[in-house]
């Protein structure tokens, strides 16, 4: 809504303290004659709350002229509630008092609001009765209500992401293990295949080299030239009456299968 009334920033001061006042309006309507953009008195708040409706004129990492002395303005927000001495404010404007306190406490890393440390009353600054008979302890107990749910939620957020993390790590290493047993496999059924044909020839492949391996049973040399390897297709065909079997493997899996032919 805003104001004319308030200075910009907080002179390096860090806030320290939220500060609940009873506007001795009855409607918040009342509140925004007197700290709203058309008032003519030289005073200002943060924020005002009746049972339904928060309404702000000056923004937090301003200075309010809120209580009366200069230093504690620079050093706390305050909130301005619907009622009167006669009508101190209800049940529902203090419930929703709580909410805003429990917010602006949990947005500046509060994990706790306490009467005569982060919480203030404006007759502490200044020679005033406010909040007079508003029941501000009460209202101090239900935003520490809703902050510890505030905080508690984030905790479990935070636990919510801890084990996704943990199952995406878990679920990682499991696909790693299932892709190594995969490639064991395939490299036992190979030297099973060159056990039961004691001498089998293939020619062999690791892919990212260019040079070709010839293996028989246990033995295996690079092939020098594009001839030698014709020479070896063309005399695999005369023996068998068949094509030399080729077997293309990748980098890691190369490696293992050569681990493997020196053991046999």
């Amino acid at each position: 809504m805003g104001t004319g009334y308030y200075s910009r920033g907080r002179q390096g001061r860090a806030i320290a303290a939220i500060v609940p006042h009873i506007s001795c309006c009855s409607t918040i309507a009342g509140i925004d004659n007197t700290f709203g953009p058309y008032s003519t008195r030289k005073v200002s708040t943060h924020y005002a709350v009746s049972e339904t409706e928060v309404h702000q004129y000056v923004h937090e990492y301003d200075t309010a002229w809120s209580v009366g002395n200069w230093e504690g303005n620079l050093r706390t927000i305050s909130i301005e509630h619907v009622g009167t001495t006669a009508n101190p404010p209800t049940g529902k404007c203090l419930d929703l008092g709580a909410r805003l306190m429990a917010d602006i406490a949990y947005r500046l890393g509060w994990k706790v609001l306490k009467l005569g440390d982060n919480v203030m009353l404006h007759k502490w600054y200044a020679s005033t009765a406010c909040p007079a008979n508003m029941d501000y302890e009460w209202e101090v107990s239900k935003a520490n209500h809703y902050l510890a749910k505030l905080w508690l939620s984030e905790d479990e957020e935070e636990q919510q992401r801890k084990a996704a993390a943990a199952a995406a790590k878990a679920k990682a290493e499991a696909a790693e293990r299932a892709k190594k047993a995969q490639e064991r496999a395939r490299i036992a059924k190979l030297k099973s295949t060159i056990r039961r044909n004691n001498g089998m020839e293939m020619l062999f492949y690791i892919k990212g080299e260019s040079g070709t391996r010839y293996v028989s049973g246990g033995f295996q040399r690079v092939l020098s030239s594009p001839a030698e390897l014709t020479a070896i297709e063309d005399a695999y065909r005369m023996a068998y009456g068949l094509e030399i079997p080729h077997v293309t493997l990748d980098a890691e899996q190369g490696k293992a299968f050569l681990a493997a032919l020196a053991t046999e």
